[in-house]
């Protein structure tokens, strides 16, 4: 892979389990724990806030004292890494580092971007930080995309039916029970006009399918003059109730509008901390 076309994932976690030093607790008389002992001391003073992938010092997203627990977590807003800690600490009381707690540190997974199965959820993750990805992903992964997208934008159910022979209908919108269909088109250049060709083959699409709404969803800078005459045309003239253009700028308004749940990782793991 190129590593310029590298789009890094860090849902999953590795675990290290903070252990008190003496096998018997608190008497302070047992056989000590060396193991245990030296697993603390390891991680326990190992420097936190550095993400090992940019080389760079980074923020405390989270910090929580309840009683003697301290939580705390830090996250890459460059790469997404993250790394948290739960801990139980006595101190140097009966030479423990750590009564008990756990460190957690994300794991790296690689995915090349124009990969068919990028997870849709890491993608929309680097999307918050790389917008122009858009022109890069795999076509389908865009129609997935667009799905995800509409599905929280209008709060509602999207069906995914884009396949070779779909006459240009990839996805169908259910809105009080009135079909809309919508085509997506992922253009990679940024500065690509979408012809009218685009909308007068959808029309036609729409029209065998006999519906009165659609969309077409492109990655494309704007779409010609004759493409915005003749979705206004086909609206005033009755021969649609809906048909809408959207470009480049006006979906990665609606993404931006809609947030990214996954952005945060370690916040799945919060419900574990004592």
């Amino acid at each position: 892979m190129n590593e310029k076309n590298i789009i890094l994932d860090f849902k999953e976690f590795n675990q290290v389990d903070f252990q008190p030093v003496y096998e018997d607790g608190l008497g302070g008389k047992g056989e000590r724990n060396v193991v245990a002992h030296e697993c603390n001391r390891k991680y326990f003073y190992m420097p936190r806030g550095v993400c090992p992938f940019c080389k760079i010092q980074i923020p405390k997203v989270l910090e929580r004292n309840d009683f003697a627990w301290n939580k705390q977590v830090w996250h890459c807003n460059n790469c997404g890494w993250w790394e948290l800690e739960n801990v139980y600490s006595s101190g140097g009381v009966y030479d423990c580092i750590a009564m008990e707690g756990y460190y957690r540190y994300g794991i790296v997974k690689r995915f090349d971007q124009s990969d068919r199965n990028l997870p849709l959820d890491t993608l929309v993750n680097e999307l918050n930080r790389r917008k122009n990805l858009l022109y890069k992903i795999h076509p389908t992964k865009m129609e997935e995309l667009v799905k995800y997208v509409f599905e929280s934008f209008y709060n509602c159910e999207v069906y995914h039916c884009g396949k070779s022979h779909d006459g240009g209908v990839d996805l169908v919108l259910i809105n009080s029970e009135k079909p809309t269909l919508i085509q997506v088109k992922r253009r990679m250049n940024p500065e690509s006009t979408e012809s009218v060709s685009t909308i007068r083959d959808f029309l036609g699409a729409i029209m065998l399918n006999k519906v009165q709404n659609g969309i077409i969803v492109s990655t494309a800078d704007h779409y010609s003059y004759e493409s915005v005459k003749v979705s206004e045309k086909v609206i005033k003239e009755n021969i649609l109730s809906k048909f809408e253009l959207i470009n480049f700028k006006r979906f990665v308004e609606m993404l931006d509008v809609i947030g990214n749940k996954s952005n945060e990782p370690w916040k799945n793991y919060l419900e574990d901390y004592a």
